[in-house]
């Protein structure tokens, strides 16, 4: 879910932001051919150099603000305004202060490079400063909520500007003026248009305290900036102390004219890649395959462009520039091959940077860049322009493998992969430019140049769409692009929704309810954030400050799969609040959901004093007819008390009535199991009750069985039970297995095959763990006991499971003499993968008995770590001690035995060699049978699991320990037989 979210976004932010560049870039060029017609080289020479100059200074003016309001994550919408207050302020003033400089020391400027021209027309072309305050601010903020249309908007009207007023006050010979004019016109509408679009508008607020925070965040991207500034001036600068303007004018216009070319697609996909990593900081594998994904499918458009105009680039420069500017052409040609090499793997490397928050690296690449730059291209001027040109051109690949180095070497992006990523479109560019050469021998007029150009791109995706990955992507880009009408006429049509996305935004406007959720844990969270995704108006309340603090963030208190982003997208949407004001939150709620904890007593029966607490809590608030749902799992019978607790302690005449509405959600896919449900039980005592909660679950297309109330809270334990006595059940047979030389995985799939089984919960292992299975089975026997009723199935579940959990630990006695002084690794905290939830966790017992009895234990889990130490604190324990690593190595490393309790992805992706590797004694006991005894034996690990064969390597070592143990019992025996 989380993936489809977020790739839905990036696709329409990436969809606009490529509208605003196509468009765009579509009218720069043709302004600036008409341009380049009517004002000289020299002229243009002119205002690059006040442009280096203006750029310098709007560095400072901006500060870095921009990147610290797209990328910093705010409480809420006011805290965000408060801070583009700041960064507003702060920017005009400084912006104001460097205008100010400029016009002080404008003769210095002009002597700096030459020309006293320029002494009137800095001043007037830096007023573009103050300015870009007012812009600078909005464009942030809209790049932040993914707003690209409104920047397509703006950016529209802007390349628009020098068509209406920059070409005609060229005509009329106003020369560079025309530009300036053109330029300054353009920041004023970008001010006035953003100003009156933007929900931010500046007020007459300021806060040093933000502005340190501000300062703190994005001082490594102000200085990033000015390096960035140096690599792109610092080759003009020397141009124009060197030469002149006309060689300012032919080399800035001609680089930019291909820079603008090949903008077409990084101009859109940068913002957007930005945006979106900033977004991903945390997890680190979608960070990492997003970023391939923008890599690869940008590569497929900029290789064959680049090498395309280096091929063509008479015939560009002609096109572009005109006949006055052909001298232009080699560097056209060598600028554009170089220059594309440099962004697939080098520019997008600087967006990883600071999409991590760590745009020193960027600094750092450009400061060592620059080092090989500013050296080459003042030997190579010695030399004459071209060598120049040439030089600084080639030198790029030094900024790609700057970046290779320090992606390897500081943020693990192996460059073998990276280079393979992009591979098929460099491989199918450079066979294209084989395939051009070859063309243009045959003739070389204009019109066979266009023909030729055709022909190398079908060429050229022909060639591409080998690769069948490749393939999918392009195709799987454009069905995304592509407008649905089809999908519309058909609705037209037959007037039925097919699709399950439109079904929910079509029934998102008929039945809308107002929903309170008491409690956000799994059940209370997942359930809130599902019912604001189909489209309710959902307010989650919790008396946990702090937890509401962090979930007004958007950030999540537990971990589960697909959450955080939904909690996300539906707090940016206005669908969901989180807030500790139960009164409000209660007052006005169609439907109240109680989500709340009913943790195990120890008598086995479950704690119904957070349940009762929220229904006096309802009793005391509400003044309107409510629903009230309990979602949690209570024991039969609750929901006929708590209707009758909240009827007695009622303030306002309304009516409540209760409703059971059981989960049966699985940590690590709750959000699934939620969205995507078997079914849903109902479980009502009237038919108000069942028809509202009926609308309320319509937008879901789920099944929905209607029973009485105390049937539900049955049903809610019977499902989970019956999974226990399965789980118990396989783990008794496993055990068995052992013990006849079976083997428990070919049982368990003889068995599947046979409908009246199926194959789900066959799989033996160490017990079950987790918030439900264990305080379910308990609380029923309980329910059973309290009746005159001895439920034996479920007490002997209960019996095989405590004794299941602390097998391989029990295993690993008869083995070992003692754990005294041994390191253990420890492979998984969690009760289960996808969670970091630790209730009744295998790892919990055993862990406690290896400290007990001396053991070095080094544990390793994606995700359980944190809620372990809460426990077991890193360090000296009873007789033994914990430590906490980030990697399956280190946990290894010189390991006398490792236990496997959790089958997270990364550990069953470890080989069987890492342990034979690492380990100083290879003895591994597995608790989830990831691996095959064959491998096992094959790497030369002594390898133990539950309910299999022992490998020959196991089997011998266990007969030397009998072996060992007889005969000390017998020197024993004979040294007392001699006393």
């Amino acid at each position: 879910m989380i993936k489809e979210n977020l790739q839905n976004k990036v696709i329409n932010a990436t969809i606009w932001s490529s509208i605003t560049e196509i468009v765009a870039k579509m009218v720069s060029p043709v302004t600036n051919m008409i341009l380049a017609r009517i004002i000289s080289p020299e002229a243009f020479g002119v205002v690059a150099t006040v442009t280096m100059i203006i750029s310098f200074a709007d560095i400072f003016s901006n500060a870095g603000f921009q990147i610290f309001l797209v990328q910093h994550e705010f409480k809420n919408e006011d805290d965000k305004f408060k801070n583009a207050n700041v960064a507003f302020w702060t920017n005009l003033f400084i912006s104001i202060f460097l205008w100010s400089i400029i016009v002080l020391f404008r003769k210095q400027f002009a002597n700096l490079f030459g020309n006293s021209k320029l002494e009137n027309l800095i001043v007037i072309a830096s007023l573009q400063l103050p300015l870009a305050s007012f812009s600078s601010i909005q464009l942030s903020l809209n790049r932040r909520d993914f707003d690209f249309k409104t920047i397509f908007i703006v950016r529209i009207i802007s390349a628009s500007i020098p068509l209406v007023v920059t070409v005609p006050l060229a005509l009329l010979g106003l020369s560079y003026w025309a530009i300036i004019i053109g330029d300054f016109t353009i920041q004023l509408l970008n001010a006035i248009i953003l100003t009156m679009k933007s929900k931010w508008k500046p007020k007459l607020y300021y806060s040093t305290k933000l502005l340190k925070e501000m300062i703190s965040f994005s001082i490594w991207s102000l200085i990033e900036a000015v390096s960035i500034w140096i690599t792109i001036w610092v080759d003009i600068f020397i141009i124009g102390n060197v030469f002149n303007q006309y060689y300012i004018g032919l080399y800035k216009t001609s680089i930019s004219m291909v820079n603008a070319i090949i903008s077409i697609i990084t101009a859109s996909v940068v913002p957007v890649l930005f945006s979106t990593l900033s977004r991903l900081q945390g997890d680190d594998e979608q960070f990492k395959n997003l970023f391939y994904k923008f890599q690869r499918l940008s590569s497929i458009f900029i290789f064959p462009i680049g090498v395309g105009i280096y091929l063509y680039s008479d015939l560009a420069t002609q096109m572009l520039l005109g006949n006055q500017w052909k001298e232009a052409s080699d560097l056209i040609g060598i600028w554009a091959f170089t220059r594309s090499i440099k962004i697939i793997l080098g520019d997008f490397s600087s967006e990883v940077y600071r999409a991590k928050g760590i745009p020193k690296l960027s600094f750092f690449a450009q400061i060592l860049h620059i080092i090989f730059l500013a050296p080459a291209c003042i030997i190579s001027s010695k030399f004459g322009f071209w060598e120049l040109v040439y030089t600084r051109s080639l030198i790029q690949i030094q900024f790609v493998l700057v970046h290779l180095v320090l992606m390897k070497f500081v943020l693990c992006f192996p460059v073998l992969k990276t280079l393979k990523n992009i591979l098929p479109t460099a491989l199918s560019s450079l066979i294209m430019g084989i395939f051009c050469l070859l063309l243009k021998q045959i003739n070389d007029s204009v019109s066979w140049s266009f023909i030729s150009i055709v022909l190398c791109a079908i060429f050229y995706f022909g060639i591409l769409f080998l690769f069948p990955k490749i393939k999918k992507e392009v195709f799987s880009l454009l069905d995304n692009i592509i407008p649905v009408k089809f999908k519309c006429k058909a609705l037209k049509k037959k007037n039925v929704v097919r699709n399950n996305q439109l079904a929910t935004k079509k029934v998102r406007y008929i039945n809308m309810y107002k929903i309170t959720v008491a409690g956000t844990g799994y059940v209370g969270l997942v359930a809130g954030v599902c019912f604001a995704e189909v489209g309710h108006k959902v307010t989650c309340v919790d008396i946990d400050k702090e937890k509401i603090y962090l979930m007004k963030r958007s950030i999540c208190p537990i971990y589960e799969a697909d959450l955080e982003e939904l909690m996300r997208k539906n707090y940016a949407e206005g669908r969901i609040d989180y807030t500790t004001d139960y009164k409000t939150a209660y007052r006005e709620a169609d439907a109240i959901f109680i989500g709340v904890g009913t943790p195990e007593q120890a008598d086995g029966s479950a704690d119904l004093s957070n349940i009762a607490k929220v229904a006096r809590q309802i009793a005391e608030s509400v003044e309107k007819d409510c629903l009230v749902v309990i979602k949690s799992t209570v024991p039969v019978g609750t929901n006929d008390k708590v209707e009758q607790f909240i009827k007695d302690f009622l303030v306002n005449d309304v009516k409540v009535e209760v409703a059971s509405n059981p989960e049966f959600l699985a940590q690590g896919s709750a959000i699934q199991d939620t969205l995507h449900a078997s079914r849903i039980i109902i479980g009502t005592e009237s038919k108000w009750a069942e028809e509202m909660l009926e609308k309320i679950y319509e937008p879901f297309n789920l099944p929905m069985i209607t029973v009485s109330r105390r049937s539900a809270e049955m049903i809610k334990y019977a499902s989970n039970d019956f999974f226990a006595l399965k789980i118990s059940y396989m783990n008794d047979i496993a055990n068995l297995c052992e013990l006849v030389g079976a083997d428990i995985k070919d049982v368990a799939k003889g068995m599947s095959f046979d409908e009246r089984i199926g194959d789900k919960f066959l799989n033996a292992g160490i017990g079950y763990g987790g918030s439900c299975f264990p305080k379910d089975t308990r609380a029923l026997e309980y329910l059973a006991r309290q009746n005159g009723y001895d439920i034996r199935t479920i007490k002997a579940a209960i019996e095989v499971n405590k004794d299941q959990k602390t097998l391989l630990y029990n295993k690993a006695c008869k083995r070992l003499i003692t754990f005294e002084g041994l390191k253990a690794a420890i492979f998984g905290l969690t009760f289960k993968p996808g969670t970091d939830d630790l209730r009744e966790a295998p790892s919990l017992d055993n862990v406690q008995l290896l400290l007990e009895q001396g053991a070095e234990v080094y544990a390793y889990d994606p995700a359980g770590a944190d809620n372990f130490k809460k426990k077991y604190p890193e360090g000296q324990i009873l007789k033994g001690s914990v430590n906490y690593v980030e990697n399956f190595e280190d946990a290894l490393s010189g390991a006398n035995i490792c236990f496997i309790f959790t089958e997270w992805d990364e550990i069953k992706a470890i080989k069987p060699e890492d342990y034979k590797k690492f380990m100083k004694t290879p003895l591994v006991y597995d608790g989830r049978n990831i691996y095959e005894v064959e491998e096992m034996e094959r790497a030369g690990v002594e390898y133990h699991s539950i309910g299999r064969k022992l490998s020959s390597v196991s089997s011998n070592k266990v007969q030397n320990t009998k072996r060992l143990h007889l005969y000390k019992i017998n020197l024993n025996h004979e040294f007392i037989k001699k006393k």
